[in-house]
């Protein structure tokens, strides 16, 4: 599949088709990826900040001479640690309800049109930490100013429990059983229809650990990620 064969000229139309053709590229190579016979529509959360931690991440640098992605990291130095904040969410009602309203024309009676309701952030502190500093700049941090690495980890910790709290609150949560990798029976008993935090399945990442002592993982994740998951 080359995204330069998309037919749609419309950037709404272009994503659609691009999702479609992404489906029948999988089912021509078999892979076991799972569709569900829907159109989700994530929930739109609005942010305090113009970026999550308040530092812009995943901006493109280029590309490795093996082909691997390249991004800048805003914490720079020592120093930039200060610079991460703690962002807030609320749920847009208004916003969501226009893109389901748009997917619902554009697809007809084609599949029907659902909100995916999932909390803005998730206990994946490894991913968040290394997109703001760097794989080598991180690991050089845990031996060497671990104060700074748990400074930052309590934000981020701080942060997506915030978001979880936001997203059981605005009752928008919808079921995760039917997802890759968390295709099951229902998780938990519903009340009246309700779908909380207890009803969805999480996972997390430990891979940017990989490389460290097992006390020194157990101090910096599962430490900061075992209260959210709780």
């Amino acid at each position: 599949f080359k995204p330069d064969t998309l037919e749609c000229s419309d950037p709404v139309c272009r994503q659609v088709e691009d999702v479609f053709r992404r489906h029948l590229y999988k089912c021509w190579v078999g892979d076991d990826e799972i569709f569900d016979p829907w159109w989700s529509v994530p929930a739109v959360w609005d942010c305090s900040t113009e970026y999550t931690f308040g530092l812009p991440t995943l901006v493109s640098t280029g590309s490795t001479a093996q082909g691997g992605f390249q991004y800048h990291h805003p914490v720079e130095s020592h120093e930039d640690y200060a610079k991460i904040t703690i962002p807030e969410y609320s749920y847009s009602t208004e916003k969501t309800e226009l893109r389901i309203s748009q997917m619902s024309d554009l697809l007809g009676e084609t599949m029907p049109v659902r909100i995916s309701g999932t909390p803005p952030l998730s206990p994946n502190h490894s991913v968040y930490l290394e997109q703001l500093r760097g794989m080598e700049a991180m690991l050089n941090d845990l031996a060497f100013r671990p104060d700074l690495v748990h400074g930052a980890l309590a934000k981020i910790t701080e942060a997506v429990l915030g978001a979880l709290r936001v997203a059981e609150e605005a009752d928008v949560l919808t079921r995760n059983d039917t997802s890759p990798m968390t295709c099951s029976d229902p998780v938990g008993e519903l009340y009246n229809d309700h779908v909380g935090l207890k009803n969805l399945w999480c996972g997390v990442n430990s891979q940017e650990f990989q490389m460290v002592s097992p006390e020194m993982q157990e101090e910096f994740l599962p430490n900061y990620q075992i209260p959210c998951l709780q």
